[in-house]
């Protein structure tokens, strides 16, 4: 089990539930969830708990099962959870099960980078406006780490080849 931080808990962040699941076949596991955990950390969440289990396929229902399910929800209870979080993505009905049945909100991996995501690229975009006017004119996924990116995804130009004007002070 998690333990409560004084300075998240201060803070106010959202408390939450990691849980994995080892399907066999799957691949990889990481059963101590510590990827997870720092994913969470930097969407605001503070993870009080872990909690992994073996499958040999996902519930259809709940992705965890049944008996699982119910362990789950007796932590978000007993440790005043705010939301569970998946490290495996989880279809839309086996997440609503979830939420009716943990009566917290539910989401998976996926959801949860896709949260951070636009922290992140309001502060890239706040930077590359800062540093390179042109980027201001520019939809904000084109203007990245110091460069123009395709509707493709690749890197036309650097940045600075593009906008930065020569300085007439350098002697040529």
């Amino acid at each position: 089990m998690g333990e409560l931080t004084a300075s998240a808990s201060a803070l106010g962040a959202p408390r939450a539930i990691l849980v994995g699941v080892d399907i066999a076949g799957s691949g990889f596991f990481d059963p101590s969830l510590d990827e997870l955990a720092l994913l969470a950390t930097s969407a605001g969440d503070e993870p009080v708990a872990r909690v992994t289990a073996k499958r040999r396929s996902p519930d259809a229902a709940l992705f965890v099962g049944s008996g699982k399910a119910e362990e789950i929800k007796g932590m978000v209870t007993d440790l005043h959870a705010q939301g569970v979080i998946f490290d495996q993505a989880l279809s839309p009905v086996q997440q609503r099960n979830l939420e009716q049945l943990l009566g917290v909100p539910v989401s998976d991996r996926t959801a949860l980078i896709l949260d951070i995501f636009p922290t992140a690229r309001k502060a890239m975009r706040a930077n590359c406006k800062s540093s390179w006017p042109v980027c201001s004119t520019w939809p904000p996924a084109w203007c990245a780490g110091g460069r123009i990116w395709s509707a493709k995804g690749g890197v036309l130009a650097p940045v600075a080849v593009l906008v930065r004007p020569r300085s007439s002070s350098i002697a040529e």
